[in-house]
């Protein structure tokens, strides 16, 4: 009889046992009616590389959603990790890719979200694989949102750069070309990034800027228009009269008279 009765708490022991590691798996709060037939099928997902890539890129562009239904395929899946030390194993190669991806990009992972990557205790704290799930999605999201903001104020930082630099030579013949290559560009990506951030070409951001200039001088009584369409750059003072007349619905002459100039 006591023979039985060690066997049923064997059992019951194993059955304990066995909960546990389905806990770590289903979640808090299932009803586990048969832990011995449980058998997780385990493997980590074979195209890991393809989908961190997929999720820098949404971190980079801030896209919350996609990060995390990049978390959800290389943690739920058809066949989820069953132990920790196999989570901690994705953990570690799902953050040495992006550190080193991030490293081409002249940013630092560790750095950015002040983590010490020798001592990630914190993920054997954790109860179920949902539990650490949720606390690494809120870092990749804190760190999609430090990055968003950073590459948005390089982006500011560099339309302002540009700006100063331009506005410094419209006395020269200034074009896109010369421009991108002064800022290490391609003149498409420049052309492309100087829209997207000013929601203008940079032929009309260009014009603008003269214009401007233009006007500045022409409040100055003692100066010629031709001296100051040369002054901005203008070789052909035919071309500077209707360049001006269509960016200001007047001519030079006639902007002088209405300014009691």
């Amino acid at each position: 009889m006591y023979t039985n009765a060690f066997d049923q708490l064997h059992d019951s022991y194993g059955q304990a046992q066995a909960a546990l590691s389905i806990k770590w798996i289903v979640g808090k709060n299932r009803l586990i009616k048969d832990a011995s037939q449980w058998r997780p099928k385990e493997r980590i997902a074979p195209n890991l590389e393809e989908i961190v890539d997929r999720m820098l890129k949404a971190m980079l562009e801030y896209d919350l959603t996609a990060i995390d239904d990049c978390l959800l395929q290389l943690f739920d899946g058809d066949h989820p990790l069953s132990q920790k030390h196999e989570i901690y194993d994705l953990i570690i190669r799902i953050t040495s890719k992006l550190h080193a991806d991030l490293r081409q990009l002249n940013e630092h992972l560790y750095e950015i979200l002040n983590w010490d990557a020798h001592q990630p205790l914190i993920l054997f704290q954790f109860e179920t694989v949902h539990d650490i799930l949720s606390w690494l999605r809120r870092r990749f999201f804190e760190l999609s949102e430090l990055l968003y903001l950073k590459r948005q104020r390089q982006k500011r930082k560099l339309i302002d750069d540009i700006t100063a630099y331009v506005k410094d030579r419209l006395e020269q013949k200034i074009t896109l070309n010369e421009v991108a290559a002064h800022f290490n560009f391609t003149p498409n990506y420049l052309g492309q990034l100087f829209k997207a951030e000013t929601n203008s070409l940079f032929s009309d951001f260009l014009n603008d800027l003269r214009m401007k200039r233009v006007c500045e001088l022409l409040q100055e009584p003692t100066k010629k228009v031709y001296e100051i369409a040369e002054q901005v750059g203008y070789k052909n003072i035919i071309y500077f009269n209707r360049q001006f007349k269509q960016h200001m619905g007047m001519s030079p002459g006639e902007y002088r008279k209405k300014h009691n100039i």
